[in-house]
């Protein structure tokens, strides 16, 4: 993300969702950005597509974070 305006209104619904859940698909998964909006972690739910490949859903699920490939 390129604008902290928008960094922060992500933040802000992430702290009012009652079950914050992302949606990606693989090609954001282990990515650098300017702006860290959130820790996966903080996510109740990660889903994302069947190309994010075993070893990276694995680490993730190791590090806590609760993924399902859709």
């Amino acid at each position: 993300h390129q604008e902290q305006e928008i960094v922060l209104v992500k933040r802000a619904m992430i702290r009012a969702a009652q079950r914050p859940v992302l949606m990606v698909d693989h090609t954001k998964l282990g990515r650098v950005a300017l702006h860290r909006v959130a820790p996966l972690r903080d996510f109740d739910l990660l889903i994302t597509d069947s190309n994010a490949g075993e070893d990276k859903l694995r680490e993730m699920r190791e590090n806590g974070v609760n993924c399902e490939v859709a």
